[in-house]
């Protein structure tokens, strides 16, 4: 996927109206196409692209009963305090949680209040019928039904006045791998869920031909339920790869929406006239044109796994083996996340995680489940034992460690083969060893806690000399159980710590190669020579080298512009035994 976040106060109804008629905007069919290969980048203009586009909305499902049973059970048994009674609290969880929640008394109000602001939006500016995309779980197919019901209503009593969209007003896709992480399981024990025949009775009072406007998908026949399959508790990676399937899904989905070419499928970046006069930030005004519009009803953790899909496209980072996000998209219950689909996996995030059906009157009554009191710390994984990746060059590194490893060196290190320091660090984990030609045979060392590049180092299997070891300074020293790293070469001789784990594995390598001599380097100042000597080098005497025959601009940081007294241009050598 590609994306872009886009900020509203940028552009104006009359600008981009402007800018349309000025660029002679075309509205070949093809024109949503980025540049064919026989057009020069060159020669490409955004401005002359038509890009038709489908509102989709994803929303949070209202509060359910588990939710307010894991709120009581954290605030009961004082999670995340010294005082936490984990036993009575997994008692708690295990007594009152089901399967399959209904919504709480606060879920069904927020559910009535999500529809007092979507039924008039929808009326007034999405043609029909609209498209609900919706998890087969029974929370957020109670959370959508008041909208649902109330858009039928409207659209029978329209019907009998002979007004109105002889389309349906919604067209109902339920999707069986569009569950929340875990599945459908009570103690560890699954449950098949709703099987369709259920779910048309739960909605029958929302469409008017139930066989014909609810669409399943991934259901296996009418009477099994969407977790047929499920052996207990879904865990991480199959949640994962569960993501990038229902992606696809719903990329092939709205491609073949967008394929239709309906007066509903159009650029709303081009003003038609009159539409000037609109306000586009009233999301319950008429509109001159309606849009086709799509909402996915899912989760608070699934709909993150999807976000981060859509944000950072097929280079996604997957957590698996039951590591949470390391970043997350938090949503309070009923939240709404905007987003634009162009077709072929582009999207525009509008904007996440808004309460526009709830005014700030009501927000202690009603808006809840996107706070840190609400839990969303769950979802950040714990402090990861580091590992250490041998390569012979970048190429063979994946992209985003390539991408993190650059920018270490850019921060932290200024190879002597790349000119003049460039380092504007002040930390003493910075270090630079002389290298006067080119090496042969150089490996590069990358420490890597999780997804998280904290050091690097390359060694040179022809002269046994250590260079552009760069540590990130917070994760110099060694690391404790709360996941705080000492500073300042704190503990920096522990093999615990990135810089003990670093050398340890430069030298296992060096001995697995046969070599017998001392690792090497050349320390860029004094500091520098310190965390080496406290890494157990030391000093070779009499020996000397120039690095880039100038002093290193962190020397002259490290001491706030000034010249440390206790280094030169003259470097010192440093060994280690193998």
């Amino acid at each position: 996927f590609f994306f872009i976040v886009c900020s509203a106060t940028n552009r104006t109804p009359s600008g981009v109206s402007f800018v349309g008629r000025l660029c002679n905007m075309t509205t070949s069919d093809d024109s949503q196409s980025a540049p064919s290969k026989s057009t020069s980048r060159k020669d490409y203009n955004p401005f002359r692209q038509v890009r038709p586009s489908i509102a989709l909305h994803m929303i949070r499902h209202a509060e359910s009963a588990n939710n307010e049973v894991y709120r009581n059970a954290k605030f009961l048994y004082r999670g995340g305090t010294d005082d936490f009674d984990e036993e009575g609290c997994a008692k708690y969880i295990a007594t009152h949680r089901k399967a399959d929640p209904e919504l709480s008394t606060k879920g069904y109000q927020q559910a009535e209040a999500l529809a007092d602001y979507l039924v008039p939006h929808l009326e007034n500016q999405a043609s029909h019928p609209v498209r609900i995309i919706c998890s087969p779980m029974r929370r957020t197919l109670l959370t959508i039904k008041p909208t649902l019901v109330q858009l039928h209503r409207q659209w029978l009593e329209q019907h009998e006045q002979n007004e109105g969209s002889q389309n349906p007003a919604v067209h109902i896709i339920v999707v069986a791998f569009y569950h929340e992480t875990e599945g459908c399981h009570l103690r560890g024990i699954p449950e098949a869920g709703m099987h369709p025949g259920e779910i048309r009775e739960l909605l029958k009072d929302c469409v008017t031909d139930p066989a014909k406007n609810i669409e399943f998908v991934g259901f296996p026949g009418p009477e099994a339920g969407w977790y047929f399959h499920g052996k207990g508790p879904e865990n991480r990676a199959d949640a994962e790869q569960r993501a990038a399937k229902y992606c696809l899904w719903l990329s092939e989905y709205l491609d073949e929406q967008l394929s239709q070419k309906d007066k509903d499928l159009f650029d709303a970046g081009i003003l038609m006239e009159g539409e000037d006069k609109e306000d586009e930030h009233d999301r319950h005004e008429k509109r001159i044109r309606r849009r086709r519009t799509a909402l996915a009803i899912g989760h608070g953790d699934f709909m993150s796994s999807v976000l981060k899909r859509i944000v950072s496209g097929f280079g996604h980072m997957v957590e698996t083996e039951g590591i949470p996000h390391r970043s997350a998209f938090a949503h309070f219950n009923t939240g709404i996340t905007e987003l634009e689909y162009f077709g072929h996996g582009r999207f525009l995030v509008m904007a996440t995680n808004t309460t526009p059906h709830i005014p700030p009157a009501r927000f202690s009554e009603l808006r809840g489940g996107g706070t840190l009191r609400d839990g969303w710390s769950f979802l950040v994984p714990p402090v990861l034992e580091p590992e250490v990746e041998v390569v012979f060059s970048d190429d063979e590194l994946q992209d985003h460690v390539r991408e993190q490893t650059a920018a270490l060196k850019a921060l932290y290190l200024s190879s002597s083969l790349t000119g003049p320091s460039q380092a504007t660090s002040t930390s003493s984990s910075v270090f630079q060893v002389e290298e006067e030609v080119e090496p042969k045979n150089e490996m590069h060392f990358i420490v890597k806690r999780g997804l998280q590049v904290v050091g690097v180092a390359s060694y040179s299997e022809e002269t046994g000399q250590l260079k552009d070891v760069a540590i990130r300074p917070t994760a110099a020293g060694s690391v404790g159980s709360d996941g705080n790293a000492g500073t300042d070469g704190e503990h920096a001789n522990s093999e615990e710590s990135i810089a003990g784990i670093l050398i340890k594995a430069v030298k296992k390598h060096a001995r697995k190669m046969g070599r017998s001599e001392s690792l090497i380097v050349h320390p860029r100042s004094a500091g520098n020579k310190l965390l080496f000597e406290q890494m157990g080098f030391t000093e070779i005497e009499g020996e000397q080298s120039t690095v880039d025959g100038q002093r290193s601009q962190s020397d002259d940081n490290s001491n706030n512009g000034a010249p440390d007294e206790n280094s030169s241009s003259k470097k010192s050598v440093m060994a280690s035994s193998l």
